[in-house]
């Protein structure tokens, strides 16, 4: 009986921990409507992690200055990316950014996606 009850307890500790640790990856979309108009007007918005500062943007967004730029809300945790060129190929370093960020999953329309299926599914 002991052993069960240290199981479950084990189970719950990890499930815990694994989910304590999922906000601090993950960034949120405005939905698969605003990402598919974003793909047209290259102007994409994403809610960043609470733990990522101003400094952070500014120091991850100053290599991708040929591509877009970021005016970030600190307050919000918004990030306003503007394309410079919106080609396919530059929305790709979107990505590069979001993960220098420590963005690991984006929210679209309430659900968790992986940043490479992000990619393939909203970027290309």
């Amino acid at each position: 009986m002991k052993k069960l009850v240290y199981t479950m307890f084990a189970v719950l500790f990890v499930t815990f921990a694994t989910n304590a640790q999922e906000p601090a990856e993950l960034a949120i979309s405005q939905g698969i409507e605003a990402l598919a108009k974003s793909k047209s007007s290259g102007e994409y918005t994403f809610a960043l992690p609470s733990n990522v500062t101003k400094d952070d943007v500014a120091k991850s967004s100053k290599y991708y200055t040929h591509y877009f730029s970021v005016d970030f809300d600190a307050n919000a945790h918004e990030a306003k990316i503007n394309m410079v060129v919106n080609e396919a190929k530059n929305r790709y370093v979107i990505v590069r950014f979001l993960t220098s960020c420590g963005v690991r999953y984006i929210t679209v329309d309430g659900t968790n996606v992986s940043i490479s299926d992000f990619t393939s599914k909203y970027l290309q």
